[in-house]
Formats: C-alpha cells, structure tokens, sequence
C-alpha cells in the first residue's frame, strides 16, 4: 500500500470514528430535544404524561425507560454520519491541492477583505437574511391570529 493510500484510509477511519463519537456523546440531548418535539403531534400521549420541560424530560427518561434509552436511535445517526464525516476528512488534503487557498485564516481572510473591499463587504447579503427573517416573523403572527379564530 503506498504511502497516499495509507494517509486517505487513516484520515478516513479517523473521522468516521470521531464523527461516530461525537454523535454518541451529544445522543442524550438529542433525544430528549426529539421527544419534547414530537410528544404533542402523539395522541397516545396524553397531556399528563407529556414532558413539562427540558429537566422534567432528563429525569423521567431513566425512571421510567432505563438509562440507555438515552442513546436510542443513536445508530442511526451513527451510520448517516460517519461516511459523511469520513470521506470529508480522508479527501480534506485533496481538496486543498485543487483549489487555491485564498487565505491562511480567518483573521487573514478578515484582514484581506477589509483591505481589498472595504468594511462593507462583511454586511454583503445582509438584507437578504433581514428580509427571510421578516417572513419568519410575519408567519409567527399570521399563525397568532388564525388561532384566535380556531
């Protein structure tokens, strides 16, 4: 095996792995986050046994289905997220030869646009997010009112 074929099968088993890690260990706030958001749409669950909240879900998830639970569902994620994360980190040396690297960092990157285009660049497409962000907000009210008649 060369020495490129060795470098891409260690890069690409390391980040499989620690995409498979990092999955693991954020799995219990994950889940508790999917069960506070699915709960109401269940009408098997009624409103007594819903969560009341965040801490009410974090210990009631031990009592009542065993501490492993925590991390049901969790291969899953596992299996969607380590060749993402494994091809991303075996072809990352790749990438780099291909394309020219403007910038050594972020500061560098900072200082170049600055110098080069001005203190305006950095607000670029900045009223593209104010306007999606005032159709988001238009919804939450339009969604308000519509109740009020429900």
């Amino acid at each position: 095996m060369t020495d490129a074929a060795v470098s891409f099968a260690k890069d690409f088993l390391a980040g499989g792995v620690a995409a498979a890690i990092s999955k693991t260990a954020v799995a219990p706030i994950e889940r508790v986050k999917l069960l506070l958001q699915v709960q109401h749409a269940s009408k098997q669950i009624t409103a007594d046994k819903q969560y009341k909240g965040i801490m009410d879900c974090v210990v009631r998830i031990p009592k009542e289905q065993g501490v492993l639970s925590f991390w049901r569902g969790n291969l899953a994620n596992v299996i969607r997220y380590f060749p993402t994360q494994a091809l991303n980190f075996a072809f990352k040396d790749k990438y780099k030869q291909i394309f020219d690297i403007m910038y050594t960092g972020t500061v560098d990157c900072w200082r170049k646009i600055a110098r080069d285009e001005g203190a305006k660049a950095f607000f670029k497409g900045a009223w593209s997010n104010v306007l999606r962000g005032m159709g988001g907000a238009f919804v939450l009210v339009l969604y308000d009112e519509i109740k009020k008649f429900t």
